[in-house]
This record gives C-alpha cells, structure tokens and sequence, in this order.
C-alpha cells in the first residue's frame, strides 16, 4: 500500500485520472447547494475559512481551468510518503506485531478509544 502511495506522488495522476475527477468535482458541485440548508452550509463554510464571497458562482469556473500539470505539482509539493500519518481503528493487541514488522522507520502509538 505504501508503494502505492510513492508511485502516486512520484508520477501523479493520469490525464484520464484528471479527467474524471475534474468531470465529478464539476458535476457535483450543483447538489452541495441543493437545498438551503446546504446552501447555507457552503456559505458558512466560506465565511470561516476566508474563502470570497463570489465562490459559489466562481467554483466550476476554476475547476475547469485547472491543469493535469498543475494538479501533478501540488501532489508533488504536498505528498510525502516519508512524512504520512496513517491511522488504524483496530484492536491493538491484534495488529500491533504487524505493524512492527514494519522497521524502525515506522513509529506505532496506541490510543485507546475510551480516553480524550
């Protein structure tokens, strides 16, 4: 799995890949704002994180100008496979030798779920 997620940051997403998630994003968008409850869920949400006002109207615009390159630079930019937090909700004492299998470049917390 964690090969996996090096190639994806190594070599991005495909122009299909690119495609049908831009297609999906665009298409939608329109049932974020069905109602008026999520409507007003979308523009709270522009208000807290300092998003402009005209996003709404703006949103599928910018997704289509969006490119595969661009797209492929900020996974690059923002993907680290040596800096990934991965979290497993399990029953620790089952897993717990497995993960150690791992080596040492992995560091393995169990929290129990009954604490804050």
């Amino acid at each position: 799995m964690l090969s996996l997620y090096e190639e994806y940051t190594k070599a991005g997403i495909t122009q299909e890949e690119f495609e049908r998630s831009q297609s999906n994003l665009i298409n939608e968008f329109a049932f974020k704002i069905d109602t008026a409850r999520r409507k007003v869920g979308q523009l709270l949400m522009i208000e807290l994180t300092g998003l402009p006002q005209d996003y709404l109207e703006t949103y599928r615009d910018k997704l289509k100008n969006v490119t595969l390159e661009q797209v492929n630079q900020a996974i690059q930019k923002y993907s680290d496979p040596k800096n990934l937090l991965i979290t497993i909700v399990c029953t620790a004492k089952d897993i717990k030798p497995k993960l150690k299998s791992l080596g040492d470049n992995f560091k393995v917390t169990v929290k129990n779920f009954k604490e804050d």
